[in-house]
């Protein structure tokens, strides 16, 4: 079960604290731990004090920007390798094959793989501080209204980085792949499935209508 916070009243009607049963994906047993649910869309978040929340929006009005300067130069080192890394692969196989196939890859690459490669990254770039701007602004609102906050910050981070938290997000807790191989592979790969959100925990955790959630029930503050 997750941390045991005493359960608080939420302030609003769109949302509810629950206790949700559910399956993890590599464990028959079952589980239960208490979630923040936004009712409208039966969305589960992180369950914690109110307070903790309001401190993590504190936090992101300067670290949100921060991380998105990082995220602007990451993806412009990335850019260069993920260009030339696609022309080492399709010249890799031409040397290999010596096959039709193979000629084609590597005019493939060059007029079209490695060249939306550094367009793509180089946008990501560009896009980055004004995703850092809108971080600081949800943190800010977040600060006075720790749930709506929490939401809007998680839904800006899904933009930024195009998926989930649940999408192969960087977890060096995740045993298929080493931290390093996860890096090597974010910068040097077209199409990286791997990704690092820096506001994880505003992330939705699943919903309620999910495969592996079993049941649920909604609990209130004690009196």
């Amino acid at each position: 079960m997750s941390k045991a916070f005493p359960i608080e009243s939420l302030g609003s009607p769109d949302w509810q604290t629950y206790q949700v049963w559910f399956h993890r994906k590599d464990a028959s047993a079952e589980e239960k731990r208490y979630e923040i649910v936004h009712i409208p869309t039966l969305t589960c978040y992180l369950h914690e004090p109110l307070k903790i929340t309001a401190e993590k929006c504190g936090a992101l009005v300067i670290g949100g920007p921060a991380y998105c300067l990082a995220y602007a130069a990451w993806h412009l080192v990335r850019a260069p390798l993920v260009a030339t890394a696609c022309l080492v692969r399709a010249i890799g196989q031409l040397l290999q094959q010596q096959s039709a196939l193979s000629v084609l890859k590597v005019f493939q690459a060059v007029l079209w793989e490695a060249p939306l490669a550094l367009l793509k990254n180089l946008l990501a770039a560009i896009q980055a501080p004004f995703y850092g701007i809108a971080l600081a602004c949800a943190a800010l609102y977040g600060i006075r209204y720790p749930l709506a906050g929490r939401r809007v910050i998680g839904k800006i981070e899904q933009s930024l980085h195009r998926k989930t938290r649940f999408a192969d997000c960087l977890d060096i807790r995740n045993e298929e792949a080493s931290f390093g191989q996860k890096v090597v592979e974010g910068l040097t790969a077209p199409n990286a499935r791997y990704t690092f959100h820096v506001a994880y925990c505003m992330q939705p955790a699943a919903q309620l209508t999910d495969s592996h959630i079993i049941r649920w029930e909604a609990v209130s503050p004690a009196s």
